[in-house]
């Protein structure tokens, strides 16, 4: 690649290169001869999109129940070749080989303001995922992971910041995914980009870890007894809040108001561009009604607010 931009930006240019629908066209052509040499049409559980009516040529079908309509082209009952699914708010492109998942895919979301987000990207062997898949997170950043024949290694995966320079490396834990439907972050360490490659069409990140940043998890140590009772109450917020994220330390830091009586604020370190995420906000999802006198949550959405427990609000 080029280095006339910084990795930040060739790594935004090639987000937005994705979603144009002839640049996964070109990409399809330029490796489907590996492809090919990769399929093994029957072996394994593969999962095949047959067509309902044995019809050559091309067809467009709609669920009458989500409304998703997928179009493409039909030979002997299977679509083959580029085919898409179509709804009102997302689309996903993706190639067939016999009815058979095979090669690249990519899913994109239409946005209220009318722009189209890349949500997820990578590729498919025989109808599995395999190899290095980019997986877009609500409030920005992404979730890269490689895959094997389906099956995700989720011991070492990579959560890429919104400014696409900083990064968490490490496992990703599913302990909070009953209490909260999400999956929460294990890192190993802070690191950052350092170089940019091209992997069968798909971009792979080369991480340096920083210096002094080790955020090793504490989630295989044993817990005390008051941990164990907050998180099964559900009001353990993570396992480590005192370590410092390190994108956050790199765009604000937490001062002494300038506003008389306004205690401590939120300034930025350096000049940030607008819509930029500069930080998060962690807490426990919690019913409204028992956070009315709460100073210390957002809202999360029409019946519950991101609130910090009272005994996670000191730092000492």
């Amino acid at each position: 690649m080029s280095s006339s931009c910084s990795l930040a930006e060739k790594i935004e240019r090639w987000l937005t290169l994705i979603c144009q629908d002839q640049t996964v066209h070109s990409l399809q052509e330029e490796h489907q001869a590996r492809f090919d040499g990769q399929f093994r049409q029957g072996e394994g559980p593969v999962s095949e999109l047959l067509c309902p009516r044995p019809k050559d040529g091309f067809v467009a079908i709609r669920d009458r129940h989500g409304g998703v309509e997928t179009r493409g082209f039909c030979f002997s009952g299977k679509l083959v070749a580029n085919v898409s699914k179509v709804s009102a708010h997302s689309a996903e492109l993706f190639f067939c080989k016999k009815g058979v998942r095979h090669g690249f895919s990519r899913l994109k979301k239409n946005t209220e303001h009318g722009l189209v987000t890349m949500m997820a990207f990578g590729r498919y062997s025989n109808g599995f995922k395999q190899g290095t898949w980019w997986e877009a997170l609500e409030g920005g950043g992404f979730r890269i992971a490689e895959f094997d024949q389906g099956e995700r290694n989720d011991r070492d995966e990579t959560f890429l910041y919104p400014d696409y320079a900083t990064a968490l490396t490490g496992r990703w834990s599913s302990k909070k995914q009953k209490k909260h439907g999400d999956h929460a972050a294990v890192p190993d360490a802070a690191a950052v980009v350092v170089d940019l490659a091209m992997c069968d069409g798909v971009l792979t990140l080369t991480l340096k870890t920083a210096s002094g940043e080790s955020v090793t998890s504490s989630s295989d140590q044993s817990e005390t007894d008051e941990e164990k009772k907050q998180e099964d109450k559900g009001c353990a917020i993570c396992d480590r809040p005192l370590i410092r994220d390190p994108y956050e330390s790199r765009h604000v830091s937490v001062r002494k108001s300038l506003i008389p009586g306004a205690g401590e604020g939120l300034f930025c370190l350096q000049p940030i561009r607008r819509g930029r995420i500069v930080a998060y906000f962690n807490g426990v999802v919690t019913p409204r009604l028992r956070c009315e006198q709460s100073e210390y949550s957002i809202a999360f959405d029409e019946d519950s607010v991101l609130d910090i427990p009272s005994h996670c609000r000191s730092i000492e």
